[in-house]
């Protein structure tokens, strides 16, 4: 395998075989994802806009590795619950984010919308323990229960208070299970055997973009067609790479 494939694979990279089942989920809001078109935004100078409207995005360069999310000191322990948080409640959460000195955090459910209304660290406190409350009468008595609902009821004194006191949050319409069944809408659209030219082999979804990002070798007219008719011109950017594990 090159250097190229290697770096790819370990960024989560996978095969056309294995793109369906492949989960990236990096969200922060969603656009243009109905079947009505928005008017495209203009792409920025590293990107270009293929004749369908489609953003096509510039290829990776694998020499650099990602940039981590920038964590100011003190809120590590407070953005880190958030996330967790968000992943044990995918449909109630979006993906949480920096915001100046505090973590912001999406609410997406009508079950967490109501932490909206804390406005101060002692009502903040109460508003997500009710929330835990309600998210425990989901699940029925269970005398050994499964360690993600152990670990989402884990609100210890510490996190109460690092919610409290770092984490804000707003709603949003775009929830991580909301993020990820597009990505998959988006992936079992470029699988199919009608576009195969296209040779997909990649499918994520991008919190700074707000769109999921398929990378492909070639992006036919007839694919680009489909992808705006299903997403619109920004519900879907293209990345044209050729598959570093091709042959393999």
């Amino acid at each position: 395998m090159t250097e190229a494939a290697g770096r790819r694979e370990a960024s989560g990279a996978m095969s056309r075989a294995a793109l369906a089942v492949a989960v990236v989920v990096v969200v922060t809001a969603l656009t243009g994802c109905g079947s009505a078109a928005a008017p495209a935004a203009p792409p920025s100078p590293s990107e270009s806009r293929d004749p369908s409207g489609l953003v096509i995005l510039p290829p990776d360069d694998l020499t650099v590795m990602p940039t981590p999310v920038a964590v100011p000191d003190g809120l590590d322990p407070a953005y880190l619950f958030a996330r967790m948080l968000a992943e044990d409640n995918p449909t109630d959460f979006g993906f949480s984010r920096i915001e100046g000195d505090h973590v912001l955090l999406p609410v997406t459910s009508s079950l967490s919308k109501p932490l909206l209304a804390a406005t101060d660290a002692e009502t903040r406190q109460a508003a997500l323990l009710a929330y835990d409350q309600e998210v425990r009468a989901r699940f029925p008595a269970h005398p050994n229960p499964p360690d993600l609902l152990e670990k989402r009821l884990q609100l210890t004194p510490e996190r109460l208070q690092q919610f409290a006191d770092h984490v804000r949050v707003t709603a949003e319409p775009v929830s991580l299970s909301d993020a990820d069944e597009l990505r998959e809408r988006a992936t079992d659209l470029v699988i199919e055997p009608t576009y195969a030219d296209a040779k997909a082999w990649e499918s994520t979804y991008d919190e700074h973009l707000g769109k999921v990002v398929l990378t492909m070798e070639k992006l036919t007219p007839e694919l680009a067609a489909a992808l705006v008719k299903a997403f619109g011109t920004d519900g879907v950017a293209v990345r044209l790479e050729p598959d570093p594990g091709a042959g393999f």
